[in-house]
């Protein structure tokens, strides 16, 4: 993710799926991981997502091998990001994140 993603927070994380609030109110660069599909899932806001419409409830899979993408809200927007995760990364960026311990098993159910 590049750009102006306000709100990136990790909801939970096990060996087989992880979820993702992602917020933001201005256009930004969405970058898929070429290791793994993603799974968005719009809860809030309208725009376009490459070159379509968006809106509450709407779903779209990003699959692996996806090029770089625009999404550009017309209204702050919400999604849930879904995929399968690298459990050892994710644990890694919440220690650079300042995350604590308890916290980090909170979230990451191994």
């Amino acid at each position: 993710l590049h750009g102006s993603v306000a709100g990136r927070e990790l909801l939970m994380a096990c060996p087989y799926f992880a979820a993702e609030r992602l917020e933001w109110s201005e256009r930004f660069e969405y970058e898929p991981d070429a290791g793994r599909a993603d799974i968005l899932t719009f809860l809030r806001g309208r725009g376009r997502i490459g070159a379509d419409n968006y809106r509450p409830g709407d779903c779209y899979v990003i699959p692996a091998a996806a090029e770089a993408f625009e999404i550009n809200p017309d209204v702050p927007s919400e999604t849930i990001r879904s995929y399968v995760p690298d459990l050892e990364k994710l644990r890694s960026e919440l220690r650079d994140a300042g995350a604590g311990e308890e916290r980090i098993g909170g979230l990451l159910h191994c």
